[in-house]
């Protein structure tokens, strides 16, 4: 496993730095378990700046593609990221609060000395992923729900091979 590459957020973002990369999803362990393969990678660009009050933060962009399980008819799906955040650097747990019932405020982070990007990257995805993921209406390969084939246009009785085990009825 390769090392992971750390900033310093406080810094990153005073001195407007940019640093771009690619992350192997297989190495992105917290997202497993919500998909159906960890081939292939993302690609990543964080940029830091200060914004019109003098405030440090990251702007965060994702892009590539992830293998969800549609839900609908549990077959596996690609969801095209594509995610774009920006994030006010808190320097105190006590700033991370302040703006808690504002609906408009940016989202905030805690300032850290040595912060792990691929965690960062990682977060973000989790953050960005649906919440039940499905194909676009009439693409899914079976119903579920109603048990019909879109493919053959027949129905389909999850049933049919237990009834092949009745006894006298082949």
């Amino acid at each position: 496993m390769s090392e992971q590459v750390t900033v310093d957020s406080l810094e990153f973002a005073r001195s407007g730095k940019t640093l771009s990369g690619k992350l192997e999803i297989a190495a992105l362990g917290r997202l497993h378990d919500r998909l159906a393969s960890t081939d292939g990678a993302v690609e990543y660009e964080l940029t830091g700046h200060t914004d019109n009050k003098g405030k440090p933060g990251l702007h965060c962009r994702v892009r590539g593609a992830l293998n969800l399980i549609c839900q609908r008819c549990l077959q596996p799906m690609e969801w095209k990221v594509e995610l774009d955040s920006h994030l006010v650097l808190a320097i105190s747990e006590n700033e991370l609060g302040e703006d808690g019932d504002d609906p408009e405020a940016p989202d905030m982070l805690l300032a850290q000395k040595d912060m792990k990007v691929q965690e960062l990257v990682e977060d973000e995805l989790l953050l960005g992923l649906p919440l039940a993921p499905k194909h676009p209406e009439g693409q899914c390969r079976r119903s579920i729900s109603s048990g019909a084939s879109q493919e053959s246009g027949e129905a389909v009785n999850p049933f049919t091979a237990l009834a092949k085990l009745k006894p006298g009825k082949h």
